[in-house]
């Protein structure tokens, strides 16, 4: 191949517009999913990404714009994290799972599965006082288990396959939550909250949790839930 012929193909492959590697998978929780606060305006009309400073001693997110903002990715990844798992952790939790049968309720699906576990536990201490023998709770847990089961199956038809369906009800969420990818973890951060990292006056004096502002997303956003949770 002509040496000329050989340069305008390696300008045409190597062209920007050509490039189709999206580069290395994130190493960091919010790294290019946190938002600039300052580049950033309230209204999220325009957004700039955080990025983690490569090479640097310590781990820190920085505004993939301009070197105006720098905040520690230890402090600022476990305060969101608390923020979310604390949110998880509470008994409504599977209201976050979006139905995607509107004939199905699902909110009478979950109350009659918590009725039917309280229903078992009552089963057992009347057996414990005699009100009951071992074979009338037997029957009854029988058929208690079978309706569970299929309240279940009911449930998981109705519901979206989410990111975060493994955090729902787990009796233990951060070890489920330390136990998970960090794909997976990045997959839950979006489904939930906005993080906008915020400027601050304060040096020198550790991490300032006001410096973090999380908006809860979606439906969450509209039923009570402070929506800059990390700015209070």
């Amino acid at each position: 191949m002509p040496i000329e012929t050989f340069r305008a193909v390696q300008r045409i492959l190597t062209e920007p517009v050509r490039v189709i590697n999206p580069g290395a998978a994130p190493k960091w929780l919010g790294s290019r999913l946190y938002l600039c606060g300052i580049c950033t305006p309230e209204d999220l009309s325009t957004r700039t990404t955080c990025h983690v400073r490569a090479g640097a001693r310590i781990p820190a997110y920085r505004c993939g714009d301009r070197a105006h903002l720098v905040r520690s990715v230890e402090h600022t990844d476990r305060f969101v994290v608390g923020a979310i798992l604390a949110r998880l952790a509470r008994p409504d939790a599977a209201d976050l799972l979006a139905p995607v049968k509107p004939d199905v309720d699902v909110a009478a699906l979950r109350a009659e599965a918590a009725a039917i576990r309280g229903n078992l536990n009552e089963l057992a201490a009347d057996m414990a006082v005699g009100l009951i023998d071992r074979r009338q709770m037997i029957a009854a847990t029988t058929r208690a288990k079978a309706r569970l089961a299929e309240i279940e199956s009911e449930l998981q038809a109705a519901v979206v396959q989410s990111p975060l369906t493994p955090l729902i009800n787990a009796s233990d969420i951060r070890a489920v939550w330390d136990a998970l990818p960090l794909s997976h973890q990045r997959l839950v951060l979006q489904e939930l909250v906005t993080v906008r990292i915020l400027t601050t006056g304060r040096r020198g004096r550790g991490f300032d949790p006001s410096t973090v502002e999380i908006r809860w997303n979606g439906r969450e956003a509209t039923t009570g839930e402070n929506p800059s949770m990390g700015t209070a």
